[in-house]
């Protein structure tokens, strides 16, 4: 299993660690496989590269009874989008000084 703190592109095979402003994200590349894996826990898996040779993953995570994509989309998407989501999301919690619950409460009840 690799581990460094950003995302190898050299890693092809087997099971990659790196960290996103944070975050523990596991990535699955092809002939990898988990052992375990813990609830909450981001995990991508790698599918077949594009045609013009972007790796592509499906990014999601894990819960005791299921895997939740993370973006609108149930599609791969490459890596850069998997930054991209955890800077908007760092960026949403800077804003409300890290809790999303006030963000949340202060939406207020709809009026209907």
């Amino acid at each position: 299993m690799g581990n460094k703190n950003g995302f190898d592109p050299g890693i092809r095979k087997g099971v990659q660690v790196y960290w996103e402003r944070g975050e523990r994200i596991i990535v699955v590349h092809p002939g990898g496989y988990l052992d375990s894996v813990g609830n909450g826990q981001c995990v991508l898996f790698e599918t077949k590269p594009k045609n013009d040779g972007t790796r592509m993953y499906w990014f999601g995570i894990v819960s005791s009874t299921a895997y939740y994509f993370v973006l609108e989309e149930a599609k791969p998407v490459n890596i850069f989008a998997v930054g991209s989501w955890f800077n908007a999301r760092q960026a949403m919690l800077d804003a409300h000084n890290g809790d999303l619950d006030e963000f949340s409460d202060m939406q207020g009840e709809l009026p209907f």
